[in-house]
């Protein structure tokens, strides 16, 4: 437990760094493969595409797959006077991902819980955001625990440390912990509650009843650390036929489902995004999906819960708007005008688990 001088000097600098940060959203699961990091990507760059400057934290520390979710594969981390400078893909949406800090991709990361819990910290306190609309960060979802040899080095407050620990290669003994329970999980919660105003979390589970039981377990988590949830996204949830529009439902049906679990704990349901081979090809080819495919089948229901988690954050009156080039004949200009696209349902205000 940290003395109480050091927790209020963490919380200082947390909330120092990210006191120009509008909204702060976890995205968390609670069950591995349900596409937690897709959703991250994805929402960040439909947020990104429709005017918001977006910040995007990859705090899975073992597992990082963001940088290629996002097409940055082989980008690395500068140090300046203010920071680590994030990954910027354009000018509204940066990066920071423990991936751009590894000689290679396929390095492995084997670290005991207080030496990421002290990345963890160093992502909070010392990343040069700047000014932000939102911060999304992409949780890790259950705990991993990794035994590292006894001489392994104790520090990484450098980046150049934080390579040169990936370049030892070592065998290791990986066990999952329950959900919602690992070290980086809790870090990560308490570090931002300390000091910062977190808007809330959104919560992604597929619609089989094995994924469900431990989303159960992480909005009621949430409930114990008094973390608000904005609402639970139901992802895969059926696969529309691109041919004859109909629907089937790849996972047995679980009760009353997603939306009737988010009623039971009292949190809104933000909307389900159907299986799409698009999505797929979006996240391995690192672009944005609402962008890259616009007659996609699964786009519309994207944009229902991305302008759903928007309208939590910003109120009802939040939209996406598109803009469109208007050319002036008489004065041979071309002009961008941006009307508002179709609204989704208002959706409920945020709740606490």
């Amino acid at each position: 437990m940290p003395r109480p001088a050091t927790r209020a000097a963490r919380a200082g600098a947390v909330a120092a760094r990210l006191s120009d940060v509008k909204h702060i959203i976890l995205v968390l699961s609670g069950k591995g493969g349900v596409g937690k990091s897709t959703f991250s990507s994805q929402l960040a760059f439909t947020l990104a595409h429709y005017g918001r400057s977006v910040g995007l934290l990859d705090v899975d520390i073992c597992g990082p797959s963001i940088p290629r979710m996002v097409g940055l594969v082989g980008q690395t981390v500068h140090q300046s006077a203010d920071g680590w400078s994030p990954v910027w893909l354009h000018e509204g949406l940066g990066v920071m991902s423990i991936g751009f800090m590894l000689p290679s991709a396929d390095d492995a990361i084997i670290w005991r819980g207080p030496r990421k819990n002290g990345l963890i910290k160093q992502f909070l306190t010392d990343v040069d955001w700047g000014t932000l609309d939102y911060l999304i960060i992409d949780s890790m979802c259950a705990a991993m625990h990794h035994v590292p040899p006894a001489a392994a080095p104790a520090t990484h407050s450098q980046v150049q440390r934080v390579r040169a620990r990936a370049r030892v290669g070592v065998y290791a003994r990986v066990c999952a912990a329950p959900p919602g329970t690992s070290d980086e999980h809790i870090s990560v919660i308490q570090y931002l509650k300390e000091a910062a105003n977190v808007t809330g979390a959104v919560v992604v589970t597929t619609p089989q009843e094995v994924s469900m039981a431990d989303v159960r377990k992480e909005l009621n988590f949430c409930r114990k650390v008094a973390l608000p949830v904005l609402g639970v996204v139901e992802n895969m949830s059926g696969f529309v036929c691109p041919c004859c529009k109909h629907k089937t439902d790849i996972f047995p049906p679980a009760g009353r489902g997603p939306a009737g679990m988010a009623a039971d704990f009292g949190v809104p349901f933000l909307g389900g995004i159907p299986l799409d081979p698009l999505l797929l090809r979006a996240c391995e080819a690192g672009e944005a999906y609402v962008d890259a495919h616009p007659t996609a089948i699964g786009r519309q229901p994207f944009l229902d819960v991305a302008l759903a988690v928007a309208r939590t954050c910003e109120g009802p009156s939040a939209a996406f708007v598109e803009e469109e080039e208007v050319v002036d004949e008489e004065h041979g200009a071309v002009a961008s005008v941006a009307p508002v696209a179709p609204a989704a349902a208002d959706s409920a205000p945020p709740a606490s688990a």
